[in-house]
Order: structure tokens, then C-alpha cells, then sequence
């Protein structure tokens, strides 16, 4: 994914690099490319959510409720990744 990122740097692939990282508790790396997600101005429900699971993960309560919000308020029907695997 790494390599990919290399040729790639738009949001999708970003998204799919944080994810890995994340998953593979890279957890610090997973949100310094989610944060770039967000500079570059993308705004997705999706991308929101992961950026507060990671933000969760690291303990950081605050953000992590920061970006869940966010989430919610740019789509009221987004229920976050895992519950649409339920």
C-alpha cells in the first residue's frame, strides 16, 4: 500500500493506507495521513469516522468526539464502518 501511495496520493488511497496502518497499530502514522486527507479539504462521513477511531485509539477523547461529530453532521445517516458489517 506503501508503494501505491508513492504514485497515489489521492483520498481513496489515503484512506486505504491509514486503515492499514491503523490495523497494524501504526497508529501515529495512521493519523498524520488521515489529518492530510482532511488539509487536502475532502470531506467524507467515512474518512471523519476513521480520523475518530484513530484519534479514539490514541486516547485522544476529545478529537476522537470531534470528528465523530463531524461525521454525523455531514451525514445524519452514516452509522460508522463496523455497524454496516452487522
Amino acid at each position: 500500500m506503501e508503494a501505491e501511495v508513492a504514485h497515489r496520493r489521492d483520498a481513496k488511497t489515503l484512506n486505504t493506507l491509514a486503515w492499514a496502518l491503523s490495523n497494524g497499530d501504526r497508529l501515529q502514522e495512521a493519523q498524520q495521513v488521515i489529518e492530510e486527507i482532511i488539509d487536502q479539504g475532502f470531506q467524507d462521513a467515512e474518512i471523519f469516522y476513521r480520523a475518530g477511531l484513530i484519534e479514539q485509539a490514541l486516547s485522544n477523547r476529545a478529537q476522537a468526539n470531534y470528528y465523530f461529530q463531524l461525521a454525523q453532521n455531514f451525514d445524519p445517516t452514516f452509522m460508522g464502518i463496523e455497524a454496516r458489517f452487522r
